[in-house]
């Protein structure tokens, strides 16, 4: 599917109480006249906006690379989640797929980091968004605020938190998401078909459990870069 078409058709935006089959991992969806670099995915051919540089360097990319871009349509006020994060290659992929989108993306940085002199301009550049960790709105809320008050805008977390293994993910990006009243798109890396991008758009309910259980069965079959790394996604919140 090519961009224009997946902005025509819109995103396909799922629940907790859907069926399994609408969370399945884009793999699982290959048709049978499919060519064999299809990968069971829809690969994307996709300058919609031109950014440029970025563009360029994920086209250039992609032709040489042994890894496949897939995706579903996004829709324009998104939070991406990022799993399994194993490896310093995970941001690279996620940055390469939005670039190839012509999507822009923001992460969340400190305040102090992103008023340095010299590394706050690049890392404003590349999509970094300050918050203040005293605000008396909170992160929660600060993040909220800027979903609000704009038409498009692409949050991508990692929710683990770290490349290395950790029994709970951080739920900021659940409560970002719930506060803001936005979807939340399944962002992936899977090593085992080299493939990477996103999945379906997910709309959470607010039972955590009920939406946690839809997560990790999109992610039951995905291989970080470094499996050893990987923990099975869950919340604390989940536990009480």
């Amino acid at each position: 599917m090519d961009i224009d078409e997946a902005t025509q058709r819109g995103p396909r935006r799922v629940r907790a109480g859907a069926p399994r089959r609408a969370l399945r991992p884009p793999q699982a969806r290959a048709r049978a006249d499919a060519p064999a670099s299809y990968n069971g995915a829809r690969t994307i051919t996709c300058p919609g906006v031109n950014m440029g540089l970025k563009s360029a360097v994920a086209t250039a990319y992609l032709a040489v690379s042994r890894w496949k871009l897939v995706c579903e349509p996004l829709p324009p006020k998104v939070v991406i989640i990022g799993a399994p994060h194993t490896s310093n290659w995970d941001g690279v992929f996620m940055a390469v797929s939005l670039w190839k989108a012509g999507r822009p993306f923001q992460f969340l940085v400190k305040d102090s980091l992103a008023k340095a002199p010299v590394l706050g301009a690049f890392i404003r550049a590349i999509g970094g968004v300050s918050v203040q960790r005293g605000h008396a709105n909170g992160l929660v809320g600060q993040v909220a605020e800027r979903f609000r008050a704009s038409e498009s805008f692409t949050l991508c977390m990692t929710p683990k938190g770290t490349r290395s293994p950790r029994e709970h993910w951080k739920s900021g990006f659940y409560r970002i998401a719930l506060e803001a009243g936005v979807p939340i798109q399944l962002g992936f890396v899977d090593a085992s078909t080299r493939t990477f991008g996103w999945g379906p758009t997910y709309e959470l309910t607010g039972d955590m459990r009920a939406d946690m259980d839809a997560i990790r069965a999109f992610y039951a079959d995905k291989t970080g870069v470094h499996p050893e790394r990987a923990s099975v996604p869950r919340l604390r919140g989940e536990d009480g």
